[in-house]
């Protein structure tokens, strides 16, 4: 899962996708995986995620890979032809920025992973997509992307 790009865009319907697994996943967190293709060649564009099951014992504040449900998502990804652009999880009743709790929940937690919040708090989602450098998650704003194929 390598990330060199500061940014990934997400296309309308990929973003759509992540908030609706989000919102099904109240009032525990949802995590998963956010995904690309190759479009000859162009930047990385998010065009799919797929939903990992929330395996914490403290569902509602934390989340942790469920390790069948990971597997299963790794080799669909792969039997897909699509990459793993990077991780996403749900904050129910908190703010999109990384808690200690969420580095707990990393399966990956190396340099130049993606890794989005979803902050379900407010009546409007809010999506703060992050970079992991130098052991600190960098916040980095929110595109959209429309493919052209």
């Amino acid at each position: 899962m390598a990330q060199t790009n500061a940014f990934i865009p997400i296309t309308r319907e990929a973003h759509d996708d992540l908030l609706a697994i989000c919102s099904r996943s109240l009032p525990n967190e949802a995590c998963g995986l956010l995904l690309t293709a190759d479009y000859g060649g162009q930047k990385q564009i998010i065009t799919g995620v797929h939903e990992i099951v929330n395996a914490h014992e403290r569902p509602q504040q934390a989340f942790l890979f469920e390790p069948s449900s990971w597997m299963n998502a790794f080799f669909e990804t792969q039997k897909n032809r699509q990459r793993i652009a990077g991780l996403f999880h749900s904050h129910p009743t908190s703010e999109a920025r990384p808690s200690h709790e969420d580095e707990i929940g990393l399966p990956l937690a190396g340099d130049g992973l993606c890794y989005w919040i979803v902050s379900l708090q407010n009546a409007a989602p809010a999506v703060q997509p992050y970079i992991r450098m130098n052991g600190q998650f960098m916040p980095y704003p929110l595109m959209f992307a429309k493919i052209s194929i």
